[in-house]
């Protein structure tokens, strides 16, 4: 499967208005959802449909990619954890590096429920 847009544009772009956008590409069958811009009370709801249309699709782990966040906000973050509920049959496993992302979660002591990684390659590993 190839990367593409959670609205179904399928070309990989930013569609959105406001510069958020979710998008899904396969490695194997780990999903990856890639979050791009503000993750707040607003673009939750996008995260939400994005984790539940991916889990549908039965992979066997969830990774989620923040490192192009420019904003986490706590609703971001309780959308994290939510998702890590919600595929809890799954390996979890969650990009994040820098003040912007991975240290609002490591002060919270997310680091730990999230299985926060610092690069792509090792949350690969880390799901595998």
């Amino acid at each position: 499967m190839g990367r593409h847009s959670v609205d179904g544009s399928g070309d990989g772009s930013s569609s959105a208005a406001d510069g958020f956008d979710v998008q899904e590409r396969w490695a194997q069958d780990t999903a990856v959802l890639e979050v791009w811009g503000d993750f707040d009370l607003l673009t939750t709801p996008r995260f939400n449909e994005a984790v539940a249309a991916v889990i549908a699709k039965s992979p066997t782990a969830l990774i989620v990619d923040l490192t192009e966040v420019t904003f986490l906000a706590s609703a971001g973050i309780n959308a994290l954890v939510a998702a890590q509920r919600a595929s809890e049959s799954l390996r979890f496993a969650v990009v994040a590096d820098g003040p912007v992302t991975g240290r609002p979660i490591k002060i919270l002591g997310l680091d730990e429920i999230l299985s926060l990684h610092a690069a792509m390659d090792d949350a690969l590993a880390a799901v595998q």
